[in-house]
């Protein structure tokens, strides 16, 4: 399954590579993706020192879409 494919309410496990990061004060967005898009992952409480640009993570949860 590729990024593209996924649809609102589906549950995920997909290996992603890490594309970018951004410290939203108690949450930490991940840009994600595949060779098919980008989705972003929230993390709550995460810590971006973690996480490495460009390393490989295995993801899963629910996809949802967000109203906005």
């Amino acid at each position: 399954m590729c990024v593209r494919d996924l649809t609102d309410g589906q549950d995920v496990d997909l290996v992603l590579l890490v594309r970018e990061l951004r410290d939203a004060g108690e949450r930490l967005l991940i840009g994600l993706g595949d060779r098919s898009g980008t989705v972003t992952g929230v993390l709550e409480g995460g810590d971006p020192e973690a996480w490495e640009r460009g390393a490989a993570v295995r993801v899963r949860g629910l996809f949802e879409v967000h109203p906005r």
